[in-house]
């Protein structure tokens, strides 16, 4: 055993393998520094001059063109070890991210942001908390947000910390919201602690929603079906047997609207489900059969309620016949890899994501949109930005939405009423008597 040393009253012993305390004692360990060997300098030098194996490696991959980590460790990781790389990254061009910390290219001033196509594209042009953001009046003018949500002002909270989308952005006004995509669709005109809400019958009423799904009064900030009568007003009625109000939405609660619905003649959707909350289902391979889809594009196949193609339903991936997600990938993943998986799937007939892009099946070309049940019934049939929208009259004229309720004038992606002689010759004129054009509709 090695001996200690221990003090008591600042005289010290030591003693093999044995402590003794008298008086007040002080332990203390004495730490001894061993002087270093000719053996031991040797090996650190080696140590510090040993070459790394993975030198160099890191500014071959794409790491270092995307984001700047242009350096390897020798474990073989790839960091960002100067401004050069960052600037030189395409971060640093798209998104501001122009400068070292951390082992990381960052976006540090707002020159760098406001230089960045990102800025130019989304309006993320102010540099807060390493990123770029849209943070001020113009910067949030310039982004999707304002265009969709209102969201058009820059937020009076400093602080303000977005998380996954690169916005301090709000909706200050009315104005804001009213200038908005949501305002025309879903009713949400006004500015609510920041955010764009229905809170105007008025509001619901001139939104497309209300013409076609039948919400047409606002309730707790939405806009929401509350009278059978507005559902029966609706495209949906006609198209989905949707025509009664049921906890704010319109539904189809009978087996005889959905025979008469155009969902029967097109799509095999001919019997009520049991469940409330689903409506119009294909209950037999017969109904599938008769259907237009069956004959024009071989959703023929019965199955959980939709007409499917069979080859698709027969292969591994439970998602092949309704997505295109036909091919099993890495552990239970699947995923298209073919165009024709994407145009047999019933996601290309619902809403014509009928192109194959990376690993997603798309709406890329009118031709995707014009093969849609949303094309036939609302008249979206133009592509644009991965939606199909209403992009000329003649989308509105050949729609359903125009024979049954007069919107028959493509503007800002939807179709709207822009003429009493289009309301009296729609089915809503005929029927409910709504033959004037009044708030974007017939009334």
């Amino acid at each position: 055993m090695k001996p200690m040393e221990w003090s008591v009253l600042g005289a010290h012993w030591r003693l093999p393998g044995l402590v003794l305390f008298v008086g007040a004692v002080t332990c203390s360990p004495v730490h001894r520094t061993q002087t270093p060997t000719a053996s031991d300098a040797s090996q650190a030098a080696a140590s510090a001059t040993a070459p790394n194996p993975f030198a160099g490696w890191c500014k071959t991959r794409n790491l270092c063109r995307e984001q700047g980590r242009c350096a390897t460790d020798t474990s073989a990781n790839c960091y960002a070890d100067s401004d050069a790389d960052c600037r030189a990254s395409k971060a640093c061009r798209t998104t501001g991210l122009c400068s070292l910390r951390d082992g990381k290219c960052v976006a540090i001033t707002d020159a760098d942001c406001q230089k960045s196509s990102w800025c130019k594209q989304f309006g993320e042009c102010t540099a807060r908390h390493s990123r770029c953001i849209a943070a001020t009046d113009d910067d949030c003018k310039r982004t999707h947000a304002c265009r969709h949500e209102g969201l058009c002002s820059g937020s009076p909270d400093p602080n303000c910390k977005p998380s996954v989308v690169q916005y301090c952005c709000v909706a200050a006004n009315d104005s804001d919201c009213r200038g908005s995509d949501n305002c025309d669709t879903f009713g949400a005109c006004s500015a609510v602690s920041g955010a764009c809400q229905a809170t105007a019958n008025a509001d619901c009423r001139r939104s497309s929603q209300c013409a076609e799904v039948g919400t047409c009064s606002a309730r707790t900030g939405y806009c929401v079906a509350v009278a059978d009568r507005s559902c029966r007003q609706s495209v949906a009625c006609s198209t989905h047997g949707m025509c009664t109000a049921r906890d704010g939405w319109c539904l189809a609660t009978s087996a005889r609207v959905c025979k008469r619905s155009v969902a029967c003649r097109r799509s095999g959707k001919c019997s009520l489900s049991p469940r409330p909350d689903v409506g119009c289902i294909a209950a037999s391979e017969a109904e599938c059969k008769q259907s237009t889809w069956c004959r024009d594009y071989g959703l023929c196949h019965l199955k959980e309620g939709q007409c499917v193609e069979p080859t698709l339903d027969r292969q591994s991936c439970p998602g092949c016949a309704e997505s295109g997600t036909c091919t099993p990938m890495a552990g239970t993943a699947c995923q298209p890899t073919t165009d024709g998986a994407c145009k047999k799937s019933l996601a290309c007939r619902e809403v014509g994501q009928c192109s194959l892009q990376g690993i997603q099946c798309v709406i890329n070309s009118a031709d995707d949109c014009a093969r849609s049940a949303w094309c036939e019934d609302y008249g979206h049939c133009t592509a644009k930005n991965d939606s199909c929208v209403a992009g000329a009259d003649a989308d509105c004229r050949s729609s359903i939405a125009c024979r049954h309720s007069g919107l028959c004038a493509a503007r800002r992606g939807r179709c709207i009423a822009v003429s009493d002689k289009d309301c009296r010759a729609s089915d809503l004129c005929k029927k409910f008597g709504r033959c004037a054009v009044k708030d974007f509709g017939c009334w």
